[in-house]
């Protein structure tokens, strides 16, 4: 594993975060853009869309990529309306990476009456806590992890819906035509009980899909498998790993001891669907 870094401080550090930043941006807006079946550029950024994947919000979204003098909540609600509604979506979603674009619209959001969420992106830049034991973590395929990430999300409040299980565990093979991607587990008795996904490209890794079967929490099998994730992109020549949590829980606590720093937050703006259906 990387041994981590101090790294400079003041104006050289913002200048090294500021160009982490950059390339995080370019790899997941490259990823996203691979992952959609078809897409339209709006005023203010891009919609994207995965019509095989409707009850997925993360396929199905609009991007906001950049700001002008009429930009507001409801120019963006309306546009959504617009264009997800056309489409046939029972969601509504937004996507703002900016924090500055973000504090100007959240505030109209709220008032529409639209959920948000905020995460966190992380870059791992320090020596862990302690050193972590990896060795039994293994590389899995994707047939030998599906059970394992059906069992988990049928545990999500969302996976009492047969529909959105199965399009959430399909979703995994649209990943993996989009970008190299590599799954680690714990097995207990054959089975997948905590596990991550590692996505790699252009020197970048990403931490991805972080799991752990409720009844197997508490045993460190999350610090073990995205240590080995860490270890593997490394070992694959990253010289940035990161990965995304979210803001208002618990496992960026995690992150931080395994030697994850927060550069930034980006939100995400919601209107649920009627029915509640989908992820």
């Amino acid at each position: 594993m990387n041994a981590g870094r101090a790294g400079p401080a003041g104006p050289d550090r913002r200048e090294e975060t500021s160009a982490e930043l950059h390339r995080i941006s370019a790899f997941v807006e490259s990823f996203q853009d691979r992952c959609a079946k078809r897409s339209t550029v709006f005023q203010w950024g891009t919609a994207l869309w995965h019509d095989d994947f409707p009850l997925i919000w993360d396929l199905n979204f609009l991007r906001v990529e950049r700001s002008d003098g009429d930009l507001s909540a409801r120019r963006l609600a309306d546009t959504a309306e617009e264009l997800q509604g056309q489409a046939g979506l029972e969601h509504r979603k937004v996507e703002v990476g900016d924090a500055v674009i973000a504090g100007r619209v959240g505030p109209g959001f709220e008032e529409l009456g639209w959920s948000s969420e905020s995460l966190v992106t992380m870059v791992h830049r320090r020596r862990p806590h302690r050193s972590v034991d990896t060795s039994f973590v293994t590389e899995v395929g994707l047939d030998e992890l599906a059970p394992g990430l059906a069992k988990l999300v049928r545990t999500m409040p969302y996976g009492n819906d047969a529909e959105v299980v199965r399009q959430l565990v399909e979703r995994a093979a649209v990943t993996e035509q989009a970008i190299s991607v590599r799954h680690f587990a714990i097995l207990v008795e054959g089975e997948p009980v905590s596990f991550c996904d590692l996505y790699l490209g252009d020197g970048i890794g990403q931490i991805e899909d972080v799991g752990t079967l409720e009844e197997q929490r508490g045993r460190g099998f999350a610090t073990a498998v995205v240590s080995k994730a860490l270890a593997d992109s490394f070992a694959n020549g990253s010289d940035l790993t990161f990965l995304v949590a979210d803001a208002e829980d618990w496992p960026k606590e995690l992150y931080r001891k395994l030697g994850f720093d927060e550069v930034t937050t980006s939100h995400s703006f919601l209107k649920l669907p009627p029915d509640g259906a989908g992820r």
